[in-house]
C-alpha cells in the first residue's frame, strides 16, 4: 500500500485515471450546475463583493477538503484493505456517475438529491443563517455548502474516498473546488450578465465532454 501511495501518485490522486487536470476540467464543465445549486445561497449571503466572495469560497474550500480528507481516510480501510479490484470497481462507479450526470446535464435535469436530513440542514441555512447580519455569514454559508444534497458533489467525494489517503482525498477536492471557482465567482460579482450567453450552449458541450471523460475513464481500466 505504501508503494502505491508513494510511487503512483497519478493513479492514487485520480483513480478514474482523471489526472488532476482532468478533475479540474470535469469540475469546470459541470460548474454551471453549481451556480444553479449554490448561486442563490451565495447571493443571499451577500457574497457579491470581493471580500465576502473570498470568505464564501474559503468556507467552501475548507468544507470540501475536510470531507475529502475524511473520506480518503475512510477509503483507506474500505478500498485498499480489501483489494485492488475494489478500487477498480469504485473507480468505474465514479466514472459511470460522470456519464449519468452528463445525460442529466444534456436534458437539463437538476442534479440535486432529496435527502430528508440534509434537506432540513438546507432549510436551517436558509432560514436561520441567512437572516443573521454578521460578517462571517458568507464564510459559514460557504462552509455549509459542503453539506448540501448535491449529486454532482457526491461524485467527487466518491472519487476522493477512492484515493485511499486523507492527503490525496483532500487534494482531489481542492481540484474540484478550483473547477467551480470561475462560474460561481462570475455569478456572484456580475450576476447573469456574463453567464447568460454561456449557459445557452455550454451545458450541451459540457455534457458531451463529461461523457467522453467518463467513457475514457472506464475503458482505460481494462
Amino acid at each position: 500500500m505504501s508503494d502505491l501511495c508513494c510511487n503512483d501518485v497519478t493513479n492514487v490522486l485520480a483513480p478514474t485515471t482523471l489526472i488532476p487536470l482532468g478533475i479540474l476540467v470535469s469540475s469546470l464543465l459541470g460548474s454551471i450546475h453549481c451556480v444553479g445549486m449554490c448561486g442563490g445561497l451565495m447571493i443571499a449571503s451577500k457574497a457579491t463583493r470581493l471580500r465576502p466572495q473570498v470568505l464564501y469560497h474559503t468556507g467552501r474550500l475548507i468544507g470540501y477538503t475536510a470531507l475529502g480528507a475524511l473520506l480518503g481516510h475512510v477509503g483507506s480501510f474500505v478500498v485498499f484493505q480489501n483489494s485492488q479490484d475494489m478500487q477498480t470497481i469504485v473507480a468505474i462507479i465514479t466514472a459511470g456517475l460522470l456519464i449519468l450526470f452528463s445525460f442529466a446535464i444534456w436534458s437539463g435535469r437538476p442534479l440535486h438529491l432529496s435527502i430528508p436530513f440534509l434537506n432540513r440542514f438546507t432549510t436551517f441555512v436558509q432560514t436561520r443563517l441567512l437572516n443573521t447580519n454578521h460578517v462571517a455569514v458568507p464564510f459559514l454559508v460557504g462552509l455549509f455548502t459542503s453539506g448540501l444534497p448535491c449529486g454532482w458533489l457526491y461524485v467527487y467525494l466518491l472519487g476522493a474516498a477512492n484515493t485511499g489517503t486523507a492527503t490525496y482525498g483532500a487534494l482531489y477536492m481542492v481540484f474540484f473546488w478550483l473547477g467551480t471557482l470561475p462560474a460561481l465567482s462570475a455569478f456572484g460579482l456580475f450576476g447573469n450578465t456574463i453567464l447568460s450567453p454561456i449557459t445557452q450552449k455550454f451545458p450541451k458541450v459540457s455534457a458531451i465532454l463529461l461523457f467522453v471523460i467518463g467513457c475514457y475513464s472506464i475503458f482505460s481500466r481494462f
